[in-house]
């Protein structure tokens, strides 16, 4: 099963990663900024849903339960999608430890490609952070869409934790195998595609880590490990439609 093997995936990239002394030491500054992004983030997001989603002093005892579920569920997509936020944030301005980072984990498991990856020159900065921004924009119309369903009596906000943590699970995963597509200057379509091809292998893979970065304190000082770890994905998905 593709979810499983996801998994499986992601604690073996943990291993392979805890294992290398330069993804360690590389990646002090991008811990640093992220958790002060992570808090900012959390911070604001339980601000706004404290102040939002509140019920009328004469609502009735149904729409107070609802919106208690509602806010309760919005606290916990703000928990899931603040780390991934801060994380892109992060990239903007320290992408090039990022990519150090991937390179050092995807050199373990795949020198050769990791090699012929390194020599590529990539696409232009400010191309990177374009599609950095689409890619955000995309995210975050999806999340208001799965928000607004959780409108929906009872059954929304149930189905609204579900939604985000599957949909955040594979943005992540898509964010960590960004300086792979953007060393082979793939557009916002062909990511996309990618992506789509291997959801479930990738949403597999990004639950572990989304649920480690999403744990205030302890999560960001683990984000590159799952920087590095997402090489070992990569050189399964490439080997496997190698030799398909």
């Amino acid at each position: 099963m593709e979810l499983t093997q996801g998994l499986l995936a992601a604690g073996r990239g943990l291993r392979v990663a805890a294992s290398l002394h330069q993804v360690r030491r590389a990646y002090v500054w991008l811990v640093i900024v992220f958790t002060v992004l992570t808090v900012v983030f959390d911070g604001f997001g339980f601000w706004f849903v404290a102040r939002t989603v509140v019920a009328n002093a004469d609502a009735s005892w149904g729409l107070e339960l609802l919106f208690r579920l509602l806010r309760f569920a919005s606290f916990l997509a703000v928990l899931l999608v603040a780390p991934l936020l801060a994380w892109i944030a992060s990239k903007v301005a320290f992408s090039f430890v990022a990519e150090q980072v991937f390179l050092a984990g995807f050199r373990a498991v795949d020198p050769k490609r990791a090699t012929e990856l390194a020599a590529r020159t990539g696409a232009p900065f400010w191309t990177v952070l374009a599609r950095l921004g689409l890619r955000a924009l995309f995210f975050a119309g999806v999340s208001i869409v799965w928000f607004g369903m959780a409108l929906i009596p009872i059954v929304g906000p149930l189905l609204l934790p579900v939604l985000q943590v599957y949909w955040t699970a594979r943005a992540l995963s898509w964010e960590l195998l960004d300086p792979y597509f953007e060393k082979l200057n793939y557009g916002f379509s062909e990511q996309r595609r990618f992506v789509n091809r291997h959801r479930w292998r990738l949403v597999g893979f990004g639950l572990p880590w989304l649920a480690i970065m999403s744990i205030p304190l302890l999560g960001p000082l683990l984000v590159g490990f799952a920087q590095a770890s997402v090489g070992v994905l990569l050189a399964e998905l490439l080997n496997e439609a190698e030799g398909a």
